[in-house]
């Protein structure tokens, strides 16, 4: 995945000024796209001389970057939850998922992730057709994720410009995964603070198909790692923070088994959490 990624932010500095990332069936809010910087350097020496810097300074680090996962609001804004009871008597409803960031460090540029979410099922249970996000799958379409920049979004996001991204949804023997790329060009990348919490992107879930077998089962999401881009090849993988959200259906805590012993429940509404 992270090949992948240090591909796509080279492949993205040669992508037409203006393309977005594939929102797989949700489409972000427009907004003007500044002019793209144009590359010209053949893409291999900036590849090698981006390999070479990072190798300079040790390797590519991130050690007190976080991983932020939380329902309905950007974690640590008003109406952010980690355990979601979700109202399935409403076809019209959707369900909000945010992927925030502490990046941890200072950078001049950050340029896309990748990520990686488990769904895990009830122990000894398995995935409902609610579930079946695929193309394929019983409730295909009523997945879709978003990347931006987009002016919606409620915190700040690392993008000043449109990236090019995908999101892959594939069922697993004890729920499923859903694996996330986005990157934008190089040349156009900007800069984040150390302390301040972004947006990486938003995964939607509708009830329209509600009454697929599954929805009521409670599920556990975990957002298990992610490579960050600071800059080309400086891409280090994160799996610490906050990682854990719930969908639970009556009440029980959906994360107990997957947190494992000792690991503390989510915070509770009416009080911010990570502050």
């Amino acid at each position: 995945m992270r090949a992948f990624l240090t591909l796509l932010v080279a492949l993205s500095a040669l992508a037409p000024a203006g393309a977005r990332a594939d929102s797989s069936s949700v489409a972000p809010a427009p907004v003007p796209v500044p002019a793209r910087t144009r590359l010209t350097r053949p893409i291999v020496d900036v590849i090698t001389e981006a390999d070479s810097a990072v190798k300079a300074r040790g390797g590519a680090r991130a050690d007190h970057a976080r991983l932020l996962l939380s329902w309905r609001a950007p974690w640590g804004e008003r109406g952010a939850l980690t355990e979601l009871a979700p109202v399935l008597s409403d076809t019209s409803a959707i369900d909000t998922l945010y992927l925030c960031m502490q990046p941890g460090r200072n950078s001049p540029t950050f340029n896309g992730f990748s990520a990686t979410l488990e769904f895990h099922c009830a122990p000894g249970d398995t995935l409902g057709d609610f579930w079946r996000f695929e193309r394929t799958g019983a409730n295909a379409g009523s997945l879709g994720v978003q990347f931006g920049p987009d002016p919606s979004f409620p915190v700040p996001q690392p993008w000043k410009v449109g990236g090019t991204g995908r999101p892959s949804w594939v069922p697993t023997p004890s729920g499923a995964q859903l694996k996330l790329v986005f990157a934008v060009p190089f040349t156009d990348a900007a800069p984040v603070d150390s302390a301040t919490i972004y947006a990486l992107g938003r995964v939607i879930i509708r009830h329209r198909r509600a009454a697929l077998s599954g929805s009521a089962q409670p599920m556990c999401i975990e957002w298990r790692e992610a490579s960050l881009a600071f800059a080309m090849r400086d891409e280090p993988v994160v799996r610490s923070g906050e990682r854990f959200a719930a969908w639970s259906v009556g009440g029980a805590d959906a994360c107990a088994t997957a947190r494992g012993p000792g690991r503390p429940a989510g915070w509770k509404p009416g009080r911010k959490p990570g502050r």
